[in-house]
């Protein structure tokens, strides 16, 4: 008996006859990213379609998405989710199995819903925000002490910048000149690899802390495209737990990222971060300028008051010498009635006490005005510590205040923002308009819609509901589907 034998070529053929048979439809699918296979000379792709499960591989195809169907899909993610097509997200699309017997087996994709993409990566957002609150991190960076003259800035950017140019713009360019000390560590700022360059610089600038006073994040321009990188888990813990105050200018003003809510200190643009920085100065001058003219006012107190209470002692020391230069004449005048009774040594005697008085009360008078200048001295210095301290105190109090109302009222104000947004987008995802437009409809018989295929009876005239419009059709045949 001779065996049938058939060419590869045929069989393959017989392949590709069978799948387009069978799969003549467009199916929504939902995959893994792993790799995009952008071939720029030719505009076209081939992404490599992976799903996981438990960290693991459980099915692998590839894919084709021809340059004019990438131009447009692309564009739509861009406007949509403010990033273009990458590698490692989850996508929900629409394709056709294809076919090739030299190419092998491969999905044609026509269509991405960019919202399941934006839902996947808000839930890996509020994911991230989640573990960092768990674990006691997210308000760590923030608790930190920002120092009164933040002037010594390690600066993570991109060196040919915009956000880089205004920051240092705005410095540089202000009237008095304050002494910053700016020393950069160029980061990539977008993309696949912008976490990981933003985390390596972190580390650098963490072995010579101690050079620092803060850290800045900056990035101008761009809009909200490729800040996904800002709610990587691995950047927002090195931030939490970073020795140093974190200070962000991303250049963007909706949907605040991860890293932006865990830094001490979030401006929308570069050149908001360094107004802040000058407002720290300007608010030290004017503190300094304030405790100056207070504490010349007070020393200008003391020294009157000191000056009224020496010109009291000095009258109160002449009346005293006065009152001994009398009773000193009264004994004089005793010594003259003696001389006559005690002779000529008694006279000498006397005359050489009196001339030694002058002196004796000099001295005296000398040592008390010594000692009066040293307590003044003495009040003079105490009010100064003590203008100084209380100044420092009242300070201090104010600025844990004013810290702690400028941290908790806004934060509160964007996680109540934040809730109301994802739950927009909640209902916005499950609207059964949306769900239509990606190739579902709905059967009713009259005001009631039918789920099953039990429900419905040949013959009988139905309703089917699509995204844009309605039809009428007559069951003429059903079949349950024995995999239910």
């Amino acid at each position: 008996m001779q065996t049938q034998t058939f060419t590869l070529r045929a069989v393959l053929n017989s392949v590709k006859k069978t799948l387009a048979d069978r799969y003549q439809s467009a199916y929504w699918i939902k995959a893994e990213m792993n790799k995009l296979n952008y071939h720029a000379q030719s505009g076209h792709c081939f992404p490599e379609l992976v799903e996981k499960a438990d960290g693991k591989t459980v099915a692998q195809v590839r894919a084709h998405l021809w340059a004019d169907d990438f131009a447009r899909i692309n564009q739509t993610f861009i406007h949509h989710l403010g990033l273009p097509l990458g590698d490692g997200i989850k996508i929900l699309f629409q394709a056709r199995v294809t076919f090739d017997p030299i190419y092998g087996l491969s999905l044609r994709i026509l269509q991405i819903d960019p919202a399941f993409t934006l839902g996947d990566l808000e839930r890996e957002k509020q994911e991230t925000w989640q573990w960092l609150t768990a674990n006691g991190l997210a308000l760590r960076n923030k608790n930190l002490n920002l120092p009164l003259l933040p002037l010594r800035i390690a600066l993570i950017s991109a060196e040919n910048s915009k956000g880089y140019a205004d920051f240092m713009r705005i410095l540089s360019d202000h009237p008095k000149c304050y002494p910053f000390t700016i020393l950069l560590f160029p980061a990539v700022l977008q993309g696949d690899q912008s976490a990981e360059s933003m985390i390596h610089q972190l580390e650098r600038i963490k072995r010579v802390a101690h050079h620092f006073d803060a850290v800045a994040i900056v990035r101008g321009g761009g809009g909200d495209v490729g800040l996904t990188c800002y709610n990587d888990r691995k950047l927002a813990q090195e931030i939490c737990e970073y020795p140093l105050p974190v200070l962000t200018g991303i250049g963007h003003s909706t949907n605040e990222t991860i890293a932006e809510r865990v830094a001490h200190t979030n401006a929308i643009t570069p050149t908001k971060l360094a107004e802040i920085l000058l407002h720290s100065c300007t608010r030290v001058d004017d503190l300094l300028e304030h405790a100056q003219e207070a504490i010349g006012s007070y020393a200008r107190m003391v020294l009157a008051e000191s000056h009224q209470q020496l010109t009291q002692e000095g009258r109160y020391f002449r009346s005293v010498c006065e009152t001994q230069m009398l009773r000193q004449q009264g004994f004089l005048n005793l010594l003259s009635q003696s001389v006559c009774q005690t002779g000529v040594l008694r006279v000498q005697q006397a005359h050489q006490q009196i001339g030694q008085l002058p002196h004796t009360l000099l001295q005296a008078v000398n040592g008390r005005y010594q000692q009066e200048l040293w307590r003044v001295n003495q009040s003079q210095h105490s009010v100064r510590r003590y203008a100084a301290w209380r100044l420092d105190h009242q300070y201090r109090e104010k600025s844990a205040l004013a810290h702690r109302l400028t941290v908790a009222v806004p934060f509160a104000l964007k996680n109540a923002h934040q809730r109301m947004e994802s739950l927009e987008r909640s209902v916005h995802l499950v609207d059964p308009i949306n769900v239509m437009r990606r190739g579902f409809a709905m059967i009713r018989r009259g005001d009631a819609v039918l789920t099953r295929s039990s429900q419905l009876v040949i013959g009988e005239s139905l309703q089917i509901r699509f995204a844009d419009g309605s039809a009428e059709a007559i069951i003429n045949h059903t079949q349950s589907d024995t995999n239910d």
